[in-house]
């Protein structure tokens, strides 16, 4: 028996499955970054716009590159009604009338059109940097989360072995229940935090896949959280500065209202219209020729106000440029000094904080087996070694974060090959 309810069921528990497969993507088993670089330029859609607009620009030139139409022309005088003085001869004109554009209208137009064309890649560039700086720094808080689980997965073989090592000297009578019941809650909490780390990265994984379009995302990715390439002095970093795309975009507008200022400038002289034809006259079939021109007069001073505002336009981008590089100068040098800064506490972390913290420990343990020291004093310099490396996780990754925002301030191309 046919049974609608089920056969509904049936299709939605089917489309269910194929959203799911559709938004979950394909999986990548891993990724570095310069293959997720790869995949942002081939894939995200904000750069796809910018061969529409190209494309539409060029439209636009060819348009701009034609020259007046020609007009043809007909006139007919006097081909009907009555006139009583003899007058009633018609008279036919055939002409063709254009305009001569003046001031090299046509340059100024095609000017107007490549310096308008010229902002549009000042503006892929920007956006393209900016893009490729923010999957870097997602990149970089993946490879972050992944070196927090690899602590996350210690802190819970740590919290086993020290529970296992409590339950023994409970069943020896030499420590209490009470020991034995916080170091399991003590496990219990790592595997806690375990399990949420890897519910972040997840996300965040996701998160990562969005800048291809979410169709791939990846199982892990592959980098190196404690590797940072030199840099150059402050002084050069401000010399390359220039090279931000953002500065760019300035330059490429303040040569769009350049044009703006020359387009208005012809505009503001006047064509001249000319007409050449022929006339006939029907009462003896006499042929005459015709022609003429015409220039209007006061045409010069129309567009002044045009020119005027273009100037103006002109000088506030030139203002807003000199802001703008201010501005990243900066935050190049805050990214700087805290790049530095955070290198330092890695070294720091890594040289001297984090042995003395693990001699610390296994001799705690040791003293702790031997019924030397408390459960608690045990604890206590666990935590504090985890502390510590938890602190270098971070402190590595605000100086790989800083590095990618100098890379972008200076507007070099990030290739994936510092991570």
């Amino acid at each position: 028996m046919f049974r609608p309810n089920l056969v509904a069921s049936a299709l939605l528990c089917l489309l269910v499955l194929v959203c799911e497969s559709v938004f979950a993507g394909e999986k990548l088993d891993s990724i570095d970054l310069s293959q997720a670089i790869a995949l942002t330029l081939d894939r995200h859609p904000d750069l796809k716009v910018f061969p529409v607009k190209r494309q539409s620009l060029n439209a636009q030139r060819q348009t701009a590159a034609l020259r007046p139409v020609m007009e043809l022309g007909v006139e007919a005088e006097n081909f009907a009604g009555s006139f009583e003085d003899g007058r009633g001869e018609a008279e036919y004109t055939l002409s063709l009338s254009s305009s001569i554009e003046l001031g090299g209208k046509r340059d100024s137009r095609l000017a107007l059109i490549d310096a308008r064309t010229g902002y549009v890649e000042s503006q892929r560039e920007a956006l393209t940097l900016n893009l490729l700086g923010e999957l870097t720094q997602q990149f970089i808080l993946v490879v972050s989360t992944q070196e927090k689980i690899k602590l996350a997965e210690e802190a819970v073989f740590l919290a086993k072995t020290t529970f296992q090592t409590v339950k023994k000297r409970v069943a020896a009578g030499a420590a209490s229940d009470a020991d034995s019941l916080r170091a399991n809650a003590s496990l219990t909490e790592a595997r806690i935090r375990l399990q949420a780390l890897k519910t972040n990265l997840n996300i965040e994984m996701i998160a990562l896949a969005t800048f291809w379009g979410g169709v791939r995302v990846p199982e892990n990715v592959q980098g190196n959280l404690y590797r940072f390439s030199p840099i150059d002095d402050l002084e050069s970093l401000y010399q390359r500065i220039l090279n931000n795309p953002a500065l760019h975009i300035f330059a490429s507008e303040e040569r769009v209202q350049e044009a703006e200022v020359q387009l208005a400038r012809s505009q503001a002289k006047p064509d001249m219209r000319w007409q050449f034809g022929f006339r006939q006259f029907t009462d003896n079939g006499d042929t005459g020729v015709v022609a003429g021109f015409s220039i209007p007069l006061s045409g010069a001073t129309r567009n002044r106000g045009v020119v005027q505002a273009a100037r103006a336009e002109q000088m506030e981008i030139s203002l807003k440029k000199a802001s703008t590089t201010i501005q990243l100068h900066s935050k190049l040098e805050r990214a700087y000094l805290l790049r530095q800064q955070a290198i330092t506490t890695v070294e720091q972390y890594q040289n001297s904080a984090l042995p003395d913290l693990v001699l610390a420990m296994e001799q705690i343990r040791q003293a702790y087996e031997n019924g030397r020291y408390a459960y608690l004093e045990w604890l206590a310099v666990q935590e504090e070694l985890l502390e510590a490396k938890q602190a270098l996780i971070e402190a590595a990754t605000q100086a790989q974060l800083y590095g990618a925002v100098i890379e972008q301030l200076t507007g070099e191309k990030l290739t994936g090959e510092k991570l």
